[in-house]
């Protein structure tokens, strides 16, 4: 970020003006809290404070869609009533360029996009192998809640992780987290076209992680995939 370029609370208040423009629900802040541990052979950890601004979240009017900034990072979060990722292009796009407008970053460092899906099967109903494609052989029953991550797919750009946490039984139902994350593997160019382009091949490799990581049985279960 240009130092000169963030006024503060000012430039919050931009920043929310220009967003206001798609997004017109309720405001919240958030204080981030960090921690820095400093480990050495022979002496105890140190732990420093790491300050972080504030971080501010704008809302849709039915709470679906969430554009979350600070002076040093932005996302663009849907949250609901997700259709499909040509659907929600044109508002990231539109977003993060009314976000870089008033920060003037000289560069990015990265960029991500990330996709979390809950996944409730029948307990009863087979090993968690049965489910997923990816999964320790391990007898049924010797453990408990688990997570397996992956590093699934290359891209030009970018790499994608597969993570899967089993987060136990609830009501007969055996509950699982897929989460697929792609990130840059190089600094994105700084034009939001250029970020729009990123976020499609990303989104290839995601969707294409999403449908690897299922079994026929499990793809079966889902209406819709990541598209």
């Amino acid at each position: 970020m240009d130092p000169s370029a963030w006024g503060g609370e000012r430039s919050y208040d931009e920043v929310e003006q220009r967003v206001r423009l798609r997004l017109t629900g309720k405001r919240d802040q958030l204080v981030p809290f960090a921690l820095q541990v400093q480990l050495a052979p022979g002496k105890v950890p140190e732990l420093s404070h790491l300050a972080e601004p504030p971080r501010r979240r704008i809302w849709s009017e039915d709470g679906a869609e969430m554009f979350l900034f600070s002076p040093n990072m932005c996302a663009y979060n849907v949250l609901k009533h997700y259709e499909q990722f040509e659907t929600h292009a044109p508002a990231m796009e539109e977003l993060f360029g009314m976000y870089l407008g008033v920060v003037r970053p000289p560069a990015l460092l990265w960029a991500g996009q990330r996709y979390i899906n809950k996944v409730a099967v029948p307990a009863a109903e087979g090993a968690p192998g049965e489910w997923f494609q990816f999964y320790p052989r391990l007898p049924a029953g010797t453990h408990g809640p688990f997570g397996l991550q992956v590093m699934a797919d290359e891209f030009p750009g970018g790499r994608t992780v597969l993570s899967l946490a089993f987060q136990g039984v609830h009501d007969g139902r055996a509950e699982y987290v897929l989460d697929i994350y792609s990130r840059s593997t190089e600094p994105p160019a700084l034009d939001p076209k250029a970020l729009r382009s990123w976020h499609e091949a990303a989104h290839n490799s995601v969707r294409a992680v999403f449908r690897a990581a299922l079994t026929d049985r499990t793809r079966k279960m889902f209406e819709e995939e990541p598209r």
